[in-house]
């Protein structure tokens, strides 16, 4: 959900170019001037001024879910434009993207304000997601033309710091109010308005430590490692009753459920423990200003309810991003709501023919075709690599749930590339568009060394102690005090039977020391371990981690879930590996 650079980096992208104009116009021939996207950060789309008699002219805002609808360089069929062609035969039919990473409804209100004057006949909502971001909403006069004046003198954005001093947003409008005055605008202009709802990927691993100081917790872990899911289930939930705004509970207790085959109340808990009320609100919105909805989270959930498949993990990307191959599944959910019988030649810029004979039954093949498992191309897993790398909002030592998930998503989905990884540092870098292009180095280099210690991690709890070993030694080469790494590593080798392997005591005073810890002490000399066994080893290390499995214990998901091809099933049918 951030900008195309880093967001400590380019402050212009977040607090200057926001008010300049996102299209700009060139004289062709015939009077027509072409207009272009040419905001930092935009899409390559435009279109001609004036509209062509006829024509239908959509236009997509949001944030990154709608940046990378659609992505032209994705070879998944058909596109928004070429569904609604068929369902307005007869009419030339444009779709202008104008989805902006990290945007949220301020920032897209301004883009609003533009497009009404350029002939809408349709504007589709994308919005909701980056509303918690620390530069949502309005930034303030001051620091707006501060960021303004240094960029006509062609100075430096001011630091960070500086910036958040001044950020404090001006006036209270919320999410809420910003979308109805969006939509209101638009259907102002005789234009007909859109609302997206977001759908999710459920059971994501909060960027928290697991709570190895609670003791029901860390009863259930234990049971979760020894691959006993049903008591690991019972323990989580007792947990979880106790501390129900605990994520991390909730994750893991839906993970126990889904590994039973309880694929119901697995989906249960990951909607009750992750789902937020924003899908309440853009409902309610779209319902009291008359717009359209197009309910994507509903949709998703049937597709993903028919595979049993409580987490929609097949279809969603990350937390809010989805698949391309499910960019179709959102163009029907678009198409079928404008060809609701009862809307039908009810919109002042849609009235004509329509031909919604063909959606359901494409419709269908669509869903069929987005629940499996297409090939990506080798840029595709660099950039999830990097998504993953970002899953934490630190980069100092320590594990990341998230970012552990993360990578047990990556391996499930490119196994191979991601057992070669530590080769691949510097073709990750060279990604165009990286969030890192512009980052300093020592903030990636600083990542980089946490995530192959995180990959290391999610290697070891796979029971694939080869490559776990490998990572954490990567890690270690790295950054040879960390006392995370060296754990992972000794617990790879206590499990193999290697019981006298030593934790070399970290040279930084207390690294690795904090809540839910791993095995680790506060003081001068970091984690000592020796050379007892590791069952023998201090009290700290033993509460921090479990004794782990001679034996490989289950992947988090149904095993099924990596067959490409994978057909629709039946309700009540199981995944079977």
């Amino acid at each position: 959900m951030g900008g195309p650079e880093s967001s400590w980096e380019n402050q212009w992208y977040w607090y200057a170019d926001i008010f300049d104009r996102f299209f700009g116009g060139t004289q062709g021939p015939g009077g027509r001037t072409a207009m272009e996207a040419r905001r930092n950060g935009s899409r390559r789309t435009g279109f001609s001024k004036p509209k062509p008699a006829g024509g239908l002219r959509v236009f997509v805002v949001g944030g990154s879910m709608a940046a990378q609808y659609d992505d032209e360089d994705s070879p998944v069929r058909p596109r928004l434009v070429e569904v609604l062609s068929r369902l307005y035969p007869g009419r030339m039919v444009e779709v202008v993207y104008c989805g902006m990473p990290g945007y949220d409804s301020y920032r897209e209100s301004l883009i609003v304000e533009e497009i009404v004057g350029h002939e809408p006949d349709l504007v589709v909502f994308m919005t909701g997601n980056n509303e918690n971001l620390p530069v949502a909403g309005k930034p303030s006069t001051r620091v707006a033309l501060a960021m303004q004046w240094r960029r006509l003198l062609h100075g430096r954005p001011p630091s960070l710091a500086a910036l958040w001093r001044g950020l404090k947003p001006e006036g209270t409008i919320s999410f809420e109010g910003r979308l109805r005055e969006m939509i209101r605008l638009v259907k102002g202009k005789g234009a007909e308005a859109v609302v997206c709802t977001l759908p999710r990927l459920y059971g994501v691993m909060p960027d928290a430590p697991l709570p190895m100081w609670d003791e029901g917790f860390r009863a259930g872990w234990a049971e979760w490692e020894r691959g006993r899911f049903r008591s690991a289930a019972r323990l989580f939930r007792g947990y979880a009753a106790a501390h129900p705004g605990d994520l991390m509970a909730r994750a893991l207790l839906g993970g126990a459920l889904e590994r039973c085959g309880d694929f119901r109340g697995a989906h249960a808990v990951f909607h009750a423990g992750q789902d937020s009320d924003i899908n309440g609100t853009l409902r309610r919105v779209a319902r009291e200003e008359g717009a359209v909805l197009a309910d994507l989270h509903d949709a998703f959930e049937a597709v993903s309810a028919a595979v049993l498949d409580p987490r929609n993990a097949r279809l969603m990307r990350d937390g809010v991003h989805w698949e391309r191959q499910a960019d179709p599944l959102v163009s029907a959910a678009i198409a079928r709501t404008l060809a609701a019988p009862a809307r039908e030649g009810s919109f002042v810029g849609l009235r004509g023919a329509m031909d919604a004979s063909w959606l359901d039954r494409d419709a269908a093949s669509w869903e069929r075709a987005a629940v499996r498992l297409h090939p990506v191309s080798t840029r595709d897993f660099h950039g999830r690599v990097m998504e993953a790398l970002m899953e934490s909002r630190n980069a100092g030592p320590g594990f990341s749930e998230a970012t552990i998930a993360s990578f047990e998503r990556l391996h499930r989905r490119y196994p191979r590339e991601s057992a070669g990884l530590d080769g691949q540092r510097e073709a990750m870098l060279r990604i165009k568009g990286s969030p890192w292009a512009q980052a300093r180095d020592d903030e990636f280099e600083r990542r980089w060394t946490a995530g192959l210690a995180c990959l290391g991690e999610a290697y070891r709890r796979m029971g694939l102690r080869p490559l776990a070993k490998r990572y954490f030694a990567a890690s270690l080469a790295r950054d040879p005090d960390a006392a995370w790494p060296r754990l992972g590593l000794a617990l790879c080798h206590h499990a193999a039977g290697e019981t006298r392997a030593r934790l070399v005591p970290s040279r930084r005073r207390g690294e690795g020391s904090g809540q839910g810890g791993t095995g680790s002490r506060q003081g001068g000399g970091g984690l000592r371990i020796g050379d007892a066994p590791l069952s023998r080893a201090s009290g700290d290390a033993r509460r921090g981690f479990v004794r782990g499995p001679r034996r490989r214990p289950p992947t988090p998901f149904p095993r099924a879930a990596a067959t490409p091809g994978l057909p629709i099933l039946r309700e009540g049918q199981a995944l079977r590996a």
